[in-house]
């Protein structure tokens, strides 16, 4: 959901990923800092759902929206099944965080793929890839999707 057509438009995608998993992320620390132990009571669903709410009735970008709400869906499932990931390699200075936690690593690999997706846009594509025959590519698989559709039409009607 990250690169598109051009820098610019890349960058603002990417930060909008990077937000979106620090909403859930802050949620989640939230929640876990609210129930150490996890849970599954009416309290946590009730921020499931409110989450949810607050999200979708926000108007952010459609991006920032579909990075929160996926996160937050994996983050919530692990905390009402397993309880909050301790991890093992705690974080000096945060409270109840550590390198190797899901709320972390995930922070992390979204940022690191929105870094990437960011290079990918800047550098020039490689010769060797079929990326300047894409056109020509279309147009004839349109070509034949629409000879098989006109074919199938005249055979069942």
């Amino acid at each position: 959901f990250t690169v598109y057509m051009n820098t610019g438009t890349t960058i603002q995608q990417a930060w909008q990923g990077i937000v979106g998993t620090l909403m859930a992320v802050f949620n989640h620390w939230i929640m876990c800092e609210i129930f150490p132990e996890g849970g599954n009571n009416f309290l946590v669903w009730l921020d499931i759902l409110g989450f949810f709410f607050v999200v979708l009735a926000s108007g952010a970008a459609e991006n920032t929206m579909k990075f929160s709400m996926n996160w937050h869906c994996w983050f919530m499932m692990t905390f009402v099944t397993k309880g909050p990931s301790k991890g093992y390699f705690p974080i000096f200075g945060l409270p109840n965080s550590a390198w190797d936690s899901f709320t972390v690593t995930s922070l992390l690999t979204s940022s690191v793929g929105a870094l990437i997706a960011v290079v990918a846009t800047v550098l020039p594509p490689p010769a060797i890839t079929n990326y300047r025959n894409v056109s020509s590519n279309a147009e004839i698989v349109a070509e034949a999707m629409h000879k098989i559709w006109t074919e199938s039409i005249e055979y069942f009607c």
